[in-house]
């Protein structure tokens, strides 16, 4: 009987073949592991601005719960729109005008400005 040989040429291919489609494995391998740790990072970045916009998301409602009490409302209602509550006493000061004042001013607005600073300091 003829013992059947293996051709050493065709063992070689295999190996080849094999060690080729293991490298193109291993590169993609490779660049899955780097886009995924990418995308890690990604998320972590997204994570921190979620937890920031969170906060200021409480604290505008915070700003919105004490802008819609009564009491807030009563005070800005007071301080800038000048209303009264019922019952309550209102004085009235008028402002004191110095013409003497107001005639220095007007000296004042001609004169150079090396001189005012003469004026100010002797």
């Amino acid at each position: 009987m003829k013992e059947a040989r293996t051709q050493p040429g065709r063992f070689s291919a295999i190996r080849l073949i094999v060690g080729v489609v293991s490298v193109f494995v291993a590169i993609g391998l490779a660049r899955s592991i780097v886009d995924h740790w990418h995308k890690r990072t990604i998320v972590a970045d997204r994570q921190e601005a979620l937890r920031h916009e969170e906060e200021r998301n409480r604290q505008l409602i915070a700003k919105l719960e004490e802008a819609t009490s009564s009491a807030f409302i009563e005070k800005e209602a007071r301080e800038k729109l000048g209303l009264v509550k019922e019952g309550d006493t209102v004085i009235l000061l008028g402002r004191a005008e110095h013409t003497e004042f107001s005639d220095q001013k007007d000296i004042a607005a001609n004169m150079p400005n090396w001189k005012k600073w003469w004026k100010l300091f002797f």
